[in-house]
């Protein structure tokens, strides 16, 4: 499914897009109805601002599920165009950026209280990865569960020193490695995170030890 979940994201993500985005922005549903049509056109509108990081269009399919936002974003049969996939993408990515908000602030009060391996945090991780559609968790590696249920048992004195450094580097990016792409608007985003949360961790390790 992994690979599946990687062509039909490449449809709206990848080099076959980006070939062919002038037709995207062109495309229309085979459709009279004029609310589809116009939910259509906002759909276009929204991408291509979005590209260009204008946050200043709402994204139409803004204020639905994520199980709702996939079913778009994935269905290549369906009723919707490329870009309104793209868009409901987009939205799944803004649900993905605030859940990762809230994630952090678990990650650094264990920082702060020098539990360095992080079982709050990697319980939340865990949680929310089992949450997740089965195409989504398609996305990430495959003893990803594993390493994070390692993780939330491993008793932290039996880890020590660069050991501690490289569970947390290994746990961070595991956690950030999930395959889907964020776009133009949000690159680099993923890579920002992970720095930001592996310096804490480096740091909490050199001071306690």
């Amino acid at each position: 499914m992994g690979v599946e979940a990687e062509r039909l994201i490449n449809q709206i993500f990848g080099d076959v897009y980006q070939s062919a985005k002038h037709l995207h922005n062109e495309e229309r549903p085979d459709t009279s109805d004029p609310e589809l049509l116009e939910r259509a056109r906002l759909a276009t509108d929204y991408v291509m601002r979005s590209d260009q990081h204008n946050r200043s269009v709402r994204n139409p399919f803004a204020g639905l599920t994520r199980d709702q936002l996939n079913l778009i974003a994935y269905d290549e049969t369906g009723p919707y165009t490329i870009n309104e996939r793209r868009a409901a993408f987009y939205a799944v990515s803004d649900i993905e950026s605030q859940w990762n908000k809230r994630v952090m602030r678990i990650y650094d009060q264990e920082a702060a209280e020098n539990i360095v391996n992080r079982p709050g945090f990697c319980r939340e991780v865990l949680s929310h990865y089992r949450s997740l559609s089965a195409i989504e968790q398609a996305q990430y590696p495959d003893d990803y569960e594993m390493k994070l249920e390692a993780r939330i048992n491993e008793k932290q004195e039996g880890v020590k020193g660069n050991d501690k450094l490289f569970a947390l580097f290994e746990l961070l990016e595991i956690m950030l490695r999930s395959k889907k792409p964020n776009g133009p608007r949000d690159e680099g985003a993923d890579n920002e995170s992970l720095a930001t949360l592996a310096s804490g961790a480096a740091s909490s390790i050199t001071t306690n030890n």
